[in-house]
């Protein structure tokens, strides 16, 4: 029997290994992609950075499943902040969408972030039509003393009250640390969006009336 268990443990070894290094191989190769989509993203030609943009656009959906869905997030939003329509497009559709159909996530603060750093290295020299992105975030005042939806109620009956009453409260303990964490990055990001539009606009003063006027709309809008 033991000679059994020592052939199975072997075996299972064997597996977990050989999904390790095929998990290692993955990465690696995502690793590369990544890199494909900067050079495209600096290429000049239109058509290829065009591509990029499409290949990343498809990613940008499932970013939170991947690894270095941050790296990811900030490539699209600079393709998404490309003067060339047809490369700019794909990404900007991408993140406004994914933007729809969440909270408040890490991916809306890597998103967020990386506007912030294009308009200080880029003052308002950019694209226009990024900022309407920002208008899909889905910011909330967060109620921290109001019952959460999803509290769970002690389903046992056969539980003993004092169990009952310790289930609830630490369920109740735990919704109110998740409003807590909530509250606190949905301050942080709305402090970098005032960021962006006031520098946008600080920015704008130096431009004539014209472009002024095309600046203060998608500004005041957010």
């Amino acid at each position: 029997i033991k000679r059994r268990v020592h052939g199975s443990d072997g075996t299972k070894k064997k597996e977990v290994f050989t999904v390790q290094k095929l998990e290692h191989e993955m990465l690696t190769q995502y690793e590369r992609f990544l890199q494909l989509l900067r050079k495209l993203s600096r290429r000049n030609h239109p058509e290829q950075q065009a591509l990029g943009s499409r290949l990343c656009a498809k990613l940008v959906g499932v970013a939170s499943e991947f690894n270095h869905s941050d790296r990811l997030l900030i490539l699209a939003v600079d393709y998404a902040n490309n003067k060339v329509t047809r490369v700019a497009q794909p990404c900007q559709e991408a993140l406004a969408e994914l933007l729809d159909g969440q909270m408040i996530t890490e991916a809306t603060d890597h998103i967020v972030g990386a506007i912030l750093a294009i308009v200080k290295k880029q003052s308002y020299a950019v694209n226009l039509k990024i900022l309407n992105i920002l208008l899909h975030l889905r910011v909330a005042m967060v109620d921290m003393h109001r019952k959460d939806l999803t509290e769970e109620k002690a389903k046992e009956k056969k539980m003993k009250k004092e169990d009952k009453e310790l289930a609830r409260q630490m369920q109740k303990s735990k919704a109110r640390r998740d409003r807590a964490e909530l509250a606190s990055k949905q301050t942080t990001i709305i402090h970098r969006l005032f960021v962006v539009y006031l520098r946008i606009l600080e920015a704008a003063k130096s431009c004539s009336k014209q472009h002024q006027a095309r600046i203060l709309a998608p500004c005041l809008e957010g």
